[in-house]
């Protein structure tokens, strides 16, 4: 198990991406626990490579780790999304569910969001950059086309968002659950009921290929991996296989 971690602060107003940052200063020599945040991002990503709408009033935050080599990598996406979850619990005092894999939701509606990209240096593990944003305080209109299909923490409680409140949220509730990733704990299996994903009718599209399959979503194993049934097939698919997802309806 790493040593507990110890959380350095690096604000800045601007940048092009925190991911990007973190990773130049992981690659500098930066310590695990370094943690990028900005008030807006220009150019900002999530998974997958897809842009990231960073207007002033999100959370917009990367975190430098060093995990052991042997980590569970693809379960970390997912560790952190209820990391997130417990975060805003503490924080706001809302109860958002985790879309499959790495979405906090709200109301149905989608607040959050984690990427995870890991750096190797003569193939073994050098550093994980996990980046989260959260919308906050910014405004449904700034959300653009993606208004129907997200929110803001601010529009579901309509009060004003501490972002400095949530930030301090997601930190105190990520250290505990990244020792027990590192350890290979069962992050998953007691907290099923708050995976929204699970018994629903999911579309998602296969990485790579592009194929769009409309099946059911049955089960979220203990490696993160989600199970489904299409035309009559069980099968597991994981996260980096997995392009987009969206729910259609309950089974």
């Amino acid at each position: 198990m790493t040593m507990s971690l110890r959380w350095n602060l690096v604000s800045v107003d601007e940048t092009s991406s925190t991911q990007d940052l973190a990773d130049r200063l992981a690659a500098g020599g930066a310590t695990e626990g370094t943690v990028v945040m900005a008030r807006t991002q220009s150019v900002g990503r999530g998974r997958t490579g897809k842009s990231w709408l960073s207007p002033a009033g999100g959370l917009y935050v990367s975190l430098v780790l060093k995990p052991p080599p042997s980590s569970p990598l693809p379960l970390l996406p997912l560790a952190t999304t209820f990391a997130v979850v417990d975060g805003l619990k503490s924080s706001v005092g809302v109860r958002p569910l985790v879309r499959w894999p790495n979405d906090v939701l709200l109301e149905g509606k989608k607040v959050g969001g984690v990427i995870c990209e890991a750096n190797f240096a003569n193939h073994r593990l050098s550093h994980v950059i996990v980046g989260v944003g959260v919308n906050c305080n910014s405004s449904a209109k700034s959300l653009g086309r993606l208004s129907r299909a997200a929110t803001t923490l601010a529009v579901e409680t309509n009060r004003e968002i501490d972002i400095d409140a949530v930030l301090r949220g997601f930190l105190s509730s990520f250290e505990p659950i990244y020792q027990h990733w590192v350890a290979g704990h069962d992050l998953v299996g007691e907290r099923k009921t708050e995976i929204s994903t699970i018994g629903k009718k999911v579309e998602l599209r296969e990485r790579g290929t592009g194929r769009m399959l409309t099946c059911l979503a049955k089960d979220v194993l203990r490696d993160g991996s989600l199970v489904i049934l299409h035309r009559g097939t069980q099968r597991t698919v994981k996260a980096e296989d997995v392009d987009s997802l969206a729910e259609l309806a309950p089974a």
